[in-house]
C-alpha cells in the first residue's frame, strides 16, 4: 500500500488503532492543516495553498507549470488587474 502511495506520489497511508478497529488513512494530498501548520504557515496562507494545488488540478498542468505561471503573478501589483 505504501508503495502504491509513493508510485501515485500521493503522501504514505496512515495506520491507527481505534477502539479495537484497525484504520487506514489514504490523503489525497499532503496539504493538510497539520503540514502545513508546521511550515509555520497561518491560516490565510494555509488556504492560498490549497488553492494553488487545485489551480494546476484546474488548468491541467505540472507543478512546475503552475510554480512558474503563479510566479510571474505574484511579481504584478493587484492593481494591474483592477478595472477602474
Amino acid at each position: 500500500m505504501i508503495k502504491h502511495c509513493k508510485e501515485r506520489e500521493l503522501p504514505e497511508p496512515e495506520f491507527e488503532q481505534r477502539m479495537g478497529n484497525f484504520i487506514t488513512i489514504i490523503r489525497r494530498s499532503i496539504l493538510t492543516d497539520e503540514y502545513l501548520g508546521g511550515m509555520g504557515l497561518n491560516e490565510r496562507q494555509m488556504t492560498a495553498v490549497k488553492h494553488i494545488e487545485g489551480y494546476e488540478k484546474l488548468c491541467l498542468v505540472s507543478d512546475r507549470t503552475a510554480n512558474r505561471e503563479l510566479g510571474e503573478l505574484s511579481k504584478r501589483k493587484w492593481r494591474d488587474f483592477m478595472v477602474s
